[in-house]
């Protein structure tokens, strides 16, 4: 994935979450859930496979400039998609079943899809994966050229703010607009610095036979 296009990736992955995220939490925050509750999850769908393709992005920029950070990087493609596996067994799988998840079944007041749980069991055990690479991740990218303290703080800081905005999704949207944006913000400073990072790398190794 070349540099130029791995920012717009993020961006447009890290908006995408931030607004599968508010959709959500317009049905979520109630009691029982809303009538598009499964609908908005399924949307989320594209959110995390556009966050998934970013984060293999990332990965294999770091992997070819031999950074720092491109193991952290690793974990996260494989939290995203654990996260994109959970979240299509509970809602996908669902809907396939011609059965409501559970949420819905409550609502309903039926029989909920048999891979609900698990579904949703495994969409949470992906978000900890994801947080945690993003914290190791910033942690690495204090070594990387040109990266601000800031920059690293802001990453770490996606980490944590990917697992609070689906916590606080189902108090309301408003609670849930801070880490979603706060998220998509470190998303986006995620791809940025690597992307510099990563060009600079490439620039001083094909300096060297010039300078020999």
């Amino acid at each position: 994935m070349h540099a130029s296009w791995l920012i717009p990736a993020a961006m447009v992955s890290g908006l995408a979450w931030m607004l599968g995220v508010l959709l959500i939490a317009t049905q979520a925050s109630s009691e029982p859930v809303g009538t598009h509750y499964d609908l908005y999850n399924r949307i989320l769908t594209i959110a995390i496979i556009l966050l998934l393709v970013t984060a293999i992005g990332v990965r294999r920029r770091l992997a070819r400039a031999n950074a720092a950070g491109a193991t952290a990087a690793l974990v996260l493609s494989v939290g995203v998609g654990v996260m994109a596996a959970g979240n299509l067994l509970e809602f996908w799988g669902a809907f396939v079943a011609g059965q409501p998840p559970s949420a819905t079944a409550d609502r309903l007041g039926t029989e909920a899809f048999w891979g609900s749980t698990p579904g949703f069991v495994v969409f949470l055990a992906g978000s900890a994966v994801a947080t945690g690479a993003l914290i190791g991740g910033a942690v690495r990218s204090r070594r990387w050229d040109g990266v601000l303290p800031v920059e690293t703080l802001l990453i770490g800081a996606a980490g944590i703010s990917m697992s609070l905005s689906t916590v606080l999704w189902a108090v309301s949207p408003a609670a849930a607009l801070v880490p979603a944006a706060l998220f998509a913000f470190g998303w986006m400073t995620l791809a940025r610095a690597t992307a510099g990072h990563a060009a600079a790398g490439f620039q001083q190794a094909a300096s060297h036979p010039a300078e020999s």
